[in-house]
């Protein structure tokens, strides 16, 4: 297998040049000598050995470099709108077998926006793109959002008129300590405008390829979030039996203070030493307004709690101490164990209790 080479983007070629000499994919692989199954895999981005690329750059009268770039020579509009244009796809409210390619065609190109973006940005930090790498470069990044709440939290959105601008912001007025730092931050104040309702393809039944390309796009605060919100919304069901509590589980999703916990701030069973540990990781408003806001009410509001900018407020190391290991542990407990192996989920039900009364 040849490395360094983008195979989404060799597979979506593969696609385009059979589909314009009118081809089936069954067609296809009887000329190349190989199976059905290899050429949808290939057409997929995965599986494309050496020999294969090198039978079909032959077989389409094209030079092997155009293959492994993805792009024929005389290609510009047409390669952009095959790979990376997100223009003509709707929001994606819910999934069925009627928009469930789609979706998944949108859901890989929103991954390839990601990866060329990132490419495109370290060039344009080096001064290096050219006309034509500046244009997709722009392109690309109208498909991110600014996350103007947490921007304002940090008292630069005045200065904000380009990404550049953003950088320069960053440095001045926050305490970046290296290019890691900066990164994260970005990623903190850009997001792409993903068009689909999170539990679309968490909930398809037929299939997991969405709900795995979704989970993975997403990252894994926005999956810790995800669960957590989940947990707290959905007391009263079994969520054993709910398919997007299974996938998120699965994909390594974690529960943030949740509203159980947090709850317990009213009653003074964890609340003064739970603030102390906090105090004592993170100076920062929200854990005071949190900690204020049972002290003065007697009344939850899940908005006063934890919102979906409120992760953001803290550092990569910061926001690991906010995980809840104990709720998360219970509900992948829940999920996985309770129906599959009801000995192990009592085993451990058992063994939380006696830990917590130890306490």
């Amino acid at each position: 297998m040849i490395k360094d080479i983008d195979f989404d983007l060799v597979g979506n070629l593969i696609t385009n040049l059979r589909e314009k000499n009118r081809l089936t994919q069954q067609e296809f692989a009887k000329d190349l000598g190989v199976t059905k199954g290899a050429v949808c895999q290939w057409e997929q981005g995965s599986k494309i050995k050496t020999e294969n690329l090198f039978d079909i750059a032959k077989y389409f009268n094209i030079t092997i470099s155009e293959l492994i770039d993805g792009q024929l020579l005389e290609e510009d509009d047409d390669y952009f709108e095959r790979n990376y244009s997100l223009d003509e796809y709707e929001f994606f409210f819910r999934v069925d077998d009627s928009n469930y390619a789609s979706m998944l065609e949108y859901l890989k190109r929103c991954k390839n926006v990601i990866k060329r973006f990132m490419i495109l940005y370290k060039l344009h930090l080096d001064n290096k793109l050219t006309a034509k790498q500046n244009d997709e470069y722009e392109r690309l990044l109208s498909y991110f959002k600014i996350d103007t709440e947490y921007v304002d939290s940090l008292g630069i959105s005045e200065q904000i008129h380009s990404i550049d601008s953003v950088v320069k912001a960053l440095k001045e007025h926050c305490e970046i300590k290296n290019n890691a730092e900066l990164d994260y931050m970005l990623y903190k104040i850009y997001q792409l405008d993903i068009k689909i309702n999170p539990l679309a393809p968490l909930n398809y039944e037929k299939d997991e390829r969405a709900a795995n390309e979704y989970l993975e796009l997403i990252g894994k605060e926005q999956r810790d979030m995800l669960l957590t919100g989940a947990v707290n919304e959905i007391v009263d069901f079994k969520i054993e039996d709910i398919t997007f509590f299974k996938r998120l589980i699965n994909a390594g999703a974690r529960c943030l203070f949740t509203q159980k916990r947090l709850m317990s701030f009213k009653n003074n069973e964890i609340c003064e030493d739970t603030f102390r540990q906090l105090k004592g990781v993170v100076e920062n408003r929200v854990i005071q307004d949190r900690y204020d806001f049972y002290e003065k009410d007697n009344h939850y509001t899940s908005n006063n709690i934890f919102d979906i900018y409120s992760w953001k407020n803290y550092s990569k190391d910061e926001y690991e101490f906010l995980i809840d290991n104990e709720t998360t542990s219970m509900t992948r407990d829940i999920v996985l164990l309770k129906n599959s192996d009801p000995k192990s989920y009592y085993q451990n039900l058992v063994n939380r209790d006696r830990q917590f009364l130890q306490k």
